[in-house]
């Protein structure tokens, strides 16, 4: 189940979350995903600054999965995830920061799977 968490500096609408949700349910394919295990957390509104600025349309997105993916398929989650957010929020890809943690240990349900190397 990959984990998204997005906190952006300007106010969402609805329809931009549900837009968001459902493209990332598209682009997590590349990662062998589907939206079926996606999770996504929304913060916005959220006072943000980037080199001592703030009042910029800014985004931090972070993506937890269970065990290891291929550079490309990283690669390639990044390069689309940039172009849908610009594209949805109006902002510009260079104040879109996304960081990926692939975990080996994830609990749902009451059980611990591991994922070994």
């Amino acid at each position: 189940m990959p984990y998204i968490s997005i906190h952006a500096s300007q106010k969402m609408t609805d329809a931009q979350r549900l837009d968001i949700k459902a493209e990332l349910g598209r682009i997590i394919e590349v990662i062998g995903k589907t939206e079926k295990g996606l999770m996504v957390d929304f913060g916005d509104g959220r006072s943000m600054y980037l080199a001592g600025e703030g009042a910029v349309k800014m985004a931090f997105l972070e993506m937890r999965v269970l065990g290891k993916i291929a550079e490309e398929s990283r690669k390639s989650f990044v390069a689309r995830t940039a172009e849908m957010m610009s594209r949805v929020l109006g902002m510009d890809e260079s104040k879109l920061y996304i960081n990926i943690l692939e975990v080996n240990q994830w609990g749902t349900g009451g059980f611990l799977k591991i994922k070994e190397e």
